[in-house]
């Protein structure tokens, strides 16, 4: 639910933007106008990257350090950091890989259980016959 008042928080914003600058004439001439909406752009990029690194630590993923090194993350002005496609990319991968493993040892379990369920069955649907 929050991500979804999120979504609207910012295309509200981006119409106010467009809103602001409508009667003033030729639009893509405008330096504010285009300064705003990239202000905007790093608003939505920063919530994000944050979003996908708080799932990250959700399931133990390591986060890369930020650093130009590895190409995960490209530092922008102000010493904002942002994932890179590539960093975006490795996130998501290794997110996957952990909730496939956490999976499959919960998808282990269910044979045994299966049996389990199947021999009480079992003995109980003796134990009613020998007791009529």
């Amino acid at each position: 639910m929050v991500g979804l008042l999120k979504r609207i928080e910012f295309w509200w914003e981006e119409r106010q933007i467009h809103k602001a600058y409508a009667g003033r004439g030729e639009e893509h001439e405008d330096q504010e106008y285009w300064d705003e909406l990239w202000h905007l752009d790093q608003k939505r990029r920063r919530d994000s990257d944050r979003k996908l690194i708080a799932k990250a630590r959700r399931h133990y993923v390591p986060i890369p350090p930020e650093s130009d090194k590895d190409g995960f993350w490209k530092e922008e002005d102000d010493d904002n950091w942002f994932l890179t496609e590539k960093g975006i990319s490795h996130l998501r991968r290794e997110i996957r890989a952990e909730k496939k493993a956490s999976r499959d040892i919960w998808l282990s379990w269910v044979p045994l259980v299966s049996a389990l369920a199947i021999l009480i069955g079992a003995i109980s649907g003796l134990i009613a016959y020998l007791t009529r």
